[in-house]
């Protein structure tokens, strides 16, 4: 690569304003993994991300993520974080909203996770699905897709060891309330479905 100032030259990586595509990125397959919009989102963090990691976590709104990155519609970015949030790629956290309005809460907070080997991923769910059965394997991953869960391999056991303890219907009620929240709802996470497993268990003993 030659200088973008001085084609003469040869590229030299800046002192500021720069950041690394991992070599994993390639080497594990996740050039070919992600959807084109996921992929761009994996971009944008990778380029609002502290490279010394001493801030892993950035925030700002969708409508100033378009704007930074040429006013592309807010559905790609919405979309594109929600698959790299649901393959474990980004962490995604919220702003409390007891008491306050939509439009007084802050902006979203993202944090890149590193890259893994979605083969071994394959493999552990899996195991999880031959441990359990298809049958429960398969209901209790349709209930974690709703907290964007579905790749994990201990939520999923979890679900499924929840419906031996509670039983099946509460922890489908349990679901079925979470599920009427918001996708950027942060209530919608498995630690709040848990709560309510417990508290309808409880209450219902």
């Amino acid at each position: 690569m030659l200088n973008d100032e001085d084609p003469a030259k040869a590229y030299e990586i800046p002192k500021e304003a720069y950041f690394e595509l991992p070599n994993d990125y390639f080497d594990l397959g996740w050039s070919r993994q992600l959807s084109l919009r996921a992929k761009f989102c994996y971009l944008i963090n990778l380029a609002n991300t502290d490279i010394s990691d001493i801030k892993p976590f950035w925030s700002k709104s969708v409508a100033n993520i378009t704007k930074q990155f040429g006013d592309i519609g807010q559905d790609i970015i919405h979309k594109g974080m929600a698959e790299l949030r649901r393959r474990k790629l980004l962490e995604v956290r919220y702003d409390d909203i007891s008491g306050k309005p939509y439009n007084e809460r802050r902006p979203k907070m993202y944090k890149i996770l590193k890259l893994y080997d979605p083969k071994e991923l394959e493999l552990r769910l899996k195991q999880t699905e031959e441990k359990y059965g298809s049958e429960a394997y398969a209901r209790a991953r349709k209930y974690a897709e709703i907290v964007f869960e579905e790749n994990s391999p201990e939520v999923i056991e979890d679900i499924i060891l929840k419906g031996k303890q509670y039983g099946e219907n509460k922890v489908k009620r349990a679901f079925a309330i979470v599920a009427q929240k918001n996708v950027d709802n942060p209530a919608r996470i498995y630690s709040y479905v848990v709560g309510i497993i417990e508290k309808i268990g409880g209450a219902l003993r």
